[in-house]
């Protein structure tokens, strides 16, 4: 029987929040399109209804866990402004996650090497970097800010994944969070 639109719709979301988690959690080189449609609750075979090929359905995965992460950065701005937003992006629950939030902290050096996907990556991340300028106030200042902060962010994130939990790994995650949040101080001026 055939689908309606709307169930054909909602199957695809369903796949590409699937290929999502898959790709910040194997990255793109190990990312399995097996188990992807597996996790979505349907066979390998329906895969072709929905995406011409592997890059397509990745890339697709790819832009909702950038869409995703750009909206928990938004919501938490929003609330509580950066400091908010670094406290819970530099936090042991988000280092610890099974399915990593951040794609660019889980993808960094892979994205890189695909010049679509890094443009499409460099997109997000300047998405990001705005949201944190425009809670730091706006302006070049802000933005320059907002970089520095958000390249800790991410950097620490990485470096506190490699260093596994506990001690090094949490004093990590401090570290860039008071760097980050004194950054954050409109008194802080960037050399």
């Amino acid at each position: 029987m055939k689908k309606s639109k709307a169930e054909t719709g909602q199957t695809k979301l369903r796949i590409v929040a699937a290929a999502a988690d898959e790709v910040r959690r194997k990255g793109l080189a190990e990312a399995n399109m097996a188990e992807v449609m597996s996790a979505a609750g349907l066979t390998h075979g329906g895969f072709y209804r929905h995406f011409a090929n592997r890059e397509h359905l990745f890339a697709e995965g790819l832009r909702q866990a950038m869409a995703t992460s750009q909206k928990v950065m938004a919501d938490r701005v929003a609330v509580g402004g950066v400091p908010h937003s670094v406290k819970g992006y530099l936090s042991v629950a988000h280092r610890d996650e099974a399915v990593p939030r951040c794609p660019y902290a889980a993808l960094g050096s892979e994205l890189a090497r695909d010049p679509n996907l890094g443009a499409q990556a460099w997109a997000g991340v300047s998405a990001q970097i705005d949201t944190l300028a425009q809670g730091l106030g706006g302006g070049d200042d802000a933005r320059d800010r907002a970089t520095m902060i958000f390249a800790m962010m991410m950097g620490a994130m990485t470096l506190a994944r490699l260093a596994g939990d506990g001690g090094p790994s949490d004093r990590i995650l401090e570290l860039a969070r008071q760097e980050s949040l004194a950054i954050a101080q409109p008194s802080q001026r960037l050399t």
